[in-house]
């Protein structure tokens, strides 16, 4: 069976997306799921979750969340990043989601991002998902978050073991 794949740019600037079957199956701004005080509305990333999963019900659930980076010397920045990628690991886990932390050279590498890889990840998602609008809502310019995210999904779905 098809593994539902979540894909999450962890950074208050991220992004979400799910990948199946070679498509994607909902993907949005982390924008999107802050609440008055500019954190993570729980609630709302719970009700996403579950309206993706319907999609595709009884299909296994994988979530590959990018660990946070900090540059050296900007260490004690990273700590909320690291609590935020906590809380996502637990309600993830509630959801029955497999959660694998993963550094973003990783997937960057394995997909053959170099350079500037925000401007890579656009570039991939633009040439393997022509139809997916990384434009959010009265916004300009791509989103590079959700194509990270995008990126993100389509590598973790060539790491999870399918089953029969």
């Amino acid at each position: 069976m098809t593994t539902l794949v979540l894909g999450i740019d962890s950074g208050l600037d991220g992004a979400f997306a799910w990948h199946h079957g070679g498509r994607i199956l909902g993907h949005l701004a982390t924008r999107k799921l802050l609440d008055s005080e500019r954190r993570l509305d729980f609630g709302a990333i719970r009700e996403w979750c579950q309206l993706v999963n319907a999609k595709v019900p009884g299909s296994p659930r994988a979530a590959f969340l990018e660990e946070p980076f900090a540059p050296k010397g900007r260490e004690f920045g990273v700590m909320g990043s690291w609590r935020r990628f906590g809380q996502l690991e637990a309600l993830l886990w509630t959801l029955e989601y497999e959660v694998i932390g993963v550094q973003s050279r990783r997937w960057q590498k394995a997909l053959g991002l170099t350079g500037d890889t925000k401007a890579a990840s656009l570039a991939y998602v633009r040439a393997n998902f022509p139809d997916l609008n990384l434009i959010p809502p009265r916004a300009r310019n791509p989103h590079d978050g959700l194509a990270d995210a995008v990126c993100i999904a389509v590598w973790g779905s060539t790491q999870v073991k399918e089953t029969p």
